[in-house]
């Protein structure tokens, strides 16, 4: 028969190896929990780096296409102005926009790229105008431009004048197509009717 002692000392062994046995697999389900935990991390900080990325070429294309909004609106502004003018206070380039030749709507050039390509004078329908750098510090971009047409407005003779203007981006790398390569341009137009 066993002593207390004993008994106390072969309870004590069988409570050891089965509490060592819980510790045992106790451990390899935390492993498996850290593990998949540490999975789990790595998912989101992925994900909220790519969502950071993102953000930052939204912002990106905004402030380039706020700088080309802005170039734009100096080009329609100056040349507006300069319209506005004596014929012979104006810039040379806008001098003989009085000449040009009415056009109905249909047949105006403004958005055909060969009448942005057009040098100065070259032509009986418009009149183009780059900017330079005195009037507006460079960024980096093209200057911006103005192109002029005549309209003819309904049946009776009246005239308008289309004033478009192109603002580009810091960056701006034409394409072939009409979409920039990179960067941004904007385009505004206005109409002036005189009486």
């Amino acid at each position: 028969m066993r002593t207390a002692r004993g008994w106390t000392r072969d309870r004590g062994r069988a409570v050891g190896r089965a509490r060592g046995r819980v510790q045992t697999r106790d451990r390899g389900m935390i492993l498996v929990v850290v593990l998949i935990l540490l999975v789990v991390i790595g998912l989101t900080a992925a994900a909220a780096m790519r969502g950071a990325i993102t953000q930052e070429k939204v912002a990106n294309n905004l402030r380039l296409e706020h700088a080309a909004q802005t170039q734009a609106e100096f080009a329609l502004r100056y040349c507006e102005a300069q319209l506005l003018k004596d014929k012979a206070q104006r810039v040379a380039q806008l001098q003989d926009v009085d000449d040009l030749s009415a056009l109905p709507m249909a047949n105006l050039r403004w958005n055909q790229s060969s009448a942005w390509a057009a040098p100065p004078g070259s032509n009986t329908k418009l009149a183009f105008y780059e900017l330079d750098a005195a009037l507006l510090p460079s960024n980096g971009a093209p200057m911006p431009q103005c192109l002029v047409e005549r309209l003819s407005v309904g049946n009776g003779g009246e005239e308008a004048l289309v004033v478009t203007a192109r603002g580009f981006s810091p960056g701006y790398q034409a394409a072939s197509s009409s979409a920039p390569s990179a960067g941004s341009t904007v385009w505004l137009q206005s109409f002036l009717y005189f009486e």
